[in-house]
């Protein structure tokens, strides 16, 4: 009898023929999932620096963290779905979600040669961070006062 009460609730779900005739150009891919990564026009530094440049003072002092974003990049670059998924409160995961929506368009996803639907995870530092001279990260609120031009050497020492 418990045979019969699964079997009468079953459903058989409809199959495609074959992978190459499913064309829904709504397909939302993870990063792993595809051929060519999307990026920021730049790269990772200039999308460091936009976020750095554009970051608006939350005006706690010692406030630090992280914030995470989601987002769909679409075909076209734009983004859509930006959504605020952890941040440390004081409306910071809202000033970060203004900021990317003010983003100019990123450099698409590719899959099979044609540009795709990605999700995308974006964590952010808080204090944002400002890239200098490549790959080197400084915060933008510096505790020693330091000018980006200057030499980083041990802080101990700079006290004296």
């Amino acid at each position: 009898m418990l045979v019969v009460y699964i079997s009468s609730f079953s459903q058989e779900v409809p199959q495609p023929e074959s992978s190459d005739k499913v064309t829904d150009g709504n397909l939302i891919y993870s990063l792993a999932g595809i051929e060519v990564k999307p990026e920021f026009p730049g790269g990772i530094v200039e999308l460091q620096r936009y976020i750095a440049q554009n970051f608006k003072d939350i005006g706690k002092e010692g406030l630090k963290g992280k914030i995470f974003l989601t987002f769909i990049i679409e075909k076209d670059g734009s983004l859509s779905d930006i959504k605020s998924i952890r941040d440390i409160g004081f409306g910071t995961g809202d000033e970060a979600v203004r900021i990317v929506k003010s983003a100019p368009k990123w450099n698409p996803g590719m899959h099979n040669g044609q540009a795709v639907r990605v999700m995308y995870a974006l964590p952010i530092n808080y204090p944002p961070t400002m890239p200098i001279g490549g790959q080197k990260i400084i915060p933008i609120h510096d505790k020693y006062n330091r000018k980006p031009e200057q030499k980083f050497g041990d802080p101990a020492k700079e006290k004296n």
